[in-house]
């Protein structure tokens, strides 16, 4: 089951990793209080509603301001709700509800500029040099991570695609062959490139007074056990994410190797995030991450394998409405999510913050029910009779919670999966 359990769950962690990053929200002392969940305008889902003091869900309006689309709802009560739902034609229909105080239903909005970003896409062209034989070049630009690979068999040639017009941060690594992987062995690292939509840019020249080395430091993982793990870096600056890891193993040793910027390299507002993430060990996952400007020897600790829920259902007409409830994590003290993923169309999740947990009792996820709401189709809820995969998520750490999360110096995250399938 191991194998069929990681495949089908691909679709539903990324309906899960909208919980994973911060926005800093904090609860709400004393009602009332008014939620605003925002989005770009065009990325708002099609279908939003709020959760009264007396437990009756209310459709909200949305109101169109400029790049955002907001909704908005007074609470008189510190324990709060939400529920969105997307349909899409290339992917499942998705219905999320999460549990806060109203001052943190933020967290399910995206106002994150780069998502709002409604520039025209270009493309950049360009060629590499300075290669061995054996070697290859990875260059990447935007904040998608647009990245292709350059040969020395082919050219050189790259073409970065679908890259937003405006000023670019492109990151070039040199990926020279060791043992079973591949090292990084020069970058070139060049800021606020604006040429026009498909143009070609100057030769990238490893073997120029541009390119210089990474920087090289250890980390220890703490907490690993036998359990194997990847290490990757990624480097952030304020126009572009980048990956310095280069097709990185895994393997079960605590101490490894990490390359980075070097300091002579950086700006201001520049970022590295360091991440650890295991393989599967039977159904559950972990991972650990921190944000740092300098490269430094480290230590990143992983968190426990993540409880399994006590499942149930409440009912199954009209739709099919599941219970999870698990017990507190000291380590994942953010947030605790449980996704219901049927067949590849779809997708329900329901999602609690720590501070509604420890206001309402324990962490005790209900799926509502919705299809008496206004506007509420019931193809978003799950069908009684059909199997069921559940993906538990769990967070910690400082890095808060959100699409418009802005990670600091020193912020750390934790998160832990499990999963396993629901019978009908």
């Amino acid at each position: 089951m191991r194998s069929t359990l990681a495949s089908s769950a691909l679709v539903l962690a990324l309906s899960l990793s909208v919980a994973c990053s911060d926005y800093g929200t904090g609860p709400v002392i004393g009602p009332p209080a008014t939620a605003k969940v925002a989005f770009c305008t065009g990325l708002q889902p099609q279908w939003v509603a709020f959760r009264n003091a007396d437990g009756t869900w209310t459709q909200a309006q949305p109101t169109v301001a400029g790049a955002f689309t907001t909704f908005t709802h007074e609470f008189t009560t510190d324990l709060a709700a939400v529920a969105t739902a997307q349909t899409s034609s290339s992917g499942p229909a998705t219905l999320s509800i999460y549990y806060g105080t109203p001052g943190e239903l933020g967290i399910v909005g995206d106002t994150n500029p780069a998502h709002c970003n409604t520039s025209p896409l270009g493309r950049i062209d360009g060629t590499v040099a300075g290669l061995g034989a054996n070697e290859q070049a990875l260059v990447s630009t935007g904040h998608f991570a647009h990245r292709e690979n350059a040969f020395p068999a082919q050219g050189g040639t790259f073409e970065l695609r679908d890259v937003t017009t405006g000023p670019q941060d492109i990151l070039a690594l040199r990926a020279t062959p060791a043992g079973a992987e591949f090292a990084v062995t020069g970058i070139v690292l060049r800021r606020g490139v604006d040429v026009p939509a498909g143009a070609t840019i100057p030769v990238v020249d490893f073997g120029s007074a541009e390119a210089f080395q990474p920087v090289t430091r250890t980390v220890t993982l703490a907490g690993l056990g036998g359990d194997g793990a990847i290490v990757e870096t990624d480097f952030r600056t304020v126009r572009s994410e980048h990956v310095l890891s280069l097709f990185a193993p895994s393997t079960a040793a605590a101490v490894r190797s990490y390359a980075a910027i070097p300091d002579a390299q950086l700006q201001a507002d520049d970022l590295h995030r360091l991440t650890a993430a295991t393989t599967f060990s039977g159904n559950a996952a972990r991972s650990a991450a921190v944000y740092f400007r300098s490269a430094t020897d480290r230590t990143l600790t992983l968190g426990p394998a993540p409880g399994v829920p006590e499942l149930s259902v409440v009912s199954s007409t009209p739709s099919l409405r599941l219970r999870a409830r698990l017990a507190t994590q000291t380590e994942y003290d953010r947030f605790t999510s449980v996704g219901y993923q049927q067949g590849l169309n779809t997708i329900v999740t329901v999602g609690m913050t720590a501070a509604y947990a420890a206001a309402a009792g324990g962490y005790d996820l209900v799926v509502p029910e919705l299809t008496g709401t206004a506007g509420f189709d019931p193809q978003w809820a799950l069908r009684p009779g059909a199997q069921v995969l559940w993906t538990v998520s769990r967070i910690g750490g400082t890095l808060g919670l959100g699409a418009n999360a802005v990670p600091r110096e020193g912020d750390v995250s934790r998160s832990a999966t499990n999963q396993g399938v629901l019978a009908p």
